[in-house]
């Protein structure tokens, strides 16, 4: 999702210029200007997502380092999961590697003319995220079965993708604005290797089950593709516009602002 908005964010103030009117566009003028601004353009957002990753490990003065992230109680029951007398709780979390990102492909295109759209192409890789809690608990109880564990997790994800596209538009109202059009995002993993104590209170279970989900989350990715794309579409698409509709892109950096 950040990723994401990084983008449209950088797009929108590198190609803050006058709007342009349905009756007085100029399709030739209107080309050149673009595929002179596409490397530019390209550059900025680079650039940006460099400052994004600095920021992840630094923090700020109001944002704290999000790699390593540090999440000190994650607790779901039977009010969020869709099973009775459930709960999943995962104490003292932390996760490392998400700075670690590359971009292996990164291209602006013009969309449409009219009214004038620009077209992020993106494919972001992060070569590795390492999470561990101190300690998990958990209990639900599936087709007459009780699946139970307490103890520790650890977890290894290689080559996540996040791969897609996002199509924005500009708006001048006192300011300027960016609007997310149309966007599809989707990603995967190459693999998933968890490392789970105390499964059934039992060693051998334990092995059996980090060994199952080992195999079982990297199909279920591949069976729910596209159902995974959609509602990360969905969502990139509706919580994007939220955050977007009352951010003046000029007021935050003025030097690229009309």
């Amino acid at each position: 999702m950040r990723a994401a908005l990084l983008f449209v964010t950088a797009v929108g103030f590198v190609t803050a210029g006058p709007l342009v009117s349905q009756q007085n566009v100029n399709v030739e003028q209107i080309e050149t200007v673009v595929g002179e601004r596409n490397g530019p353009i390209e550059t900025v957002i680079l650039n940006l997502l460099e400052s994004v990753r600095q920021l992840m490990i630094d923090g700020t003065d109001t944002i704290p380092p999000l790699d390593p992230l540090v999440v000190g109680r994650i607790h779901l029951d039977d009010e969020t999961l869709p099973l009775p007398g459930a709960f999943v709780t995962l104490n003292d979390m932390i996760v490392r590697g998400i700075s670690s990102f590359r971009v292996d492909d990164l291209r602006l295109s013009m969309a449409s003319l009219i009214p004038l759209r620009q077209r992020l192409d993106f494919d972001v890789v992060i070569p590795a995220i390492d999470v561990e809690t101190s300690s998990y608990a958990l209990f639900m109880r599936i087709f007459g079965g009780d699946i139970y564990g307490k103890g520790d997790m650890k977890l290894n994800i290689t080559n996540t993708r996040v791969k897609g596209h996002v199509t924005v538009a500009l708006r001048r109202e006192n300011g300027l604005f960016v609007t997310i059009t149309a966007c599809r995002i989707s990603f995967k993993l190459d693999s998933f290797e968890p490392v789970i104590t105390g499964m059934f209170n039992d060693e051998a279970s334990s092995e059996f089950v980090s060994r199952f989900l080992a195999n079982l989350i990297p199909e279920m990715l591949t069976y729910f593709e596209e159902s995974i794309t959609n509602f990360l579409s969905a969502t990139v698409l509706r919580i994007g516009n939220l955050i977007l509709a009352e951010l003046d892109l000029g007021s935050l950096l003025p030097s690229l602002a009309p």
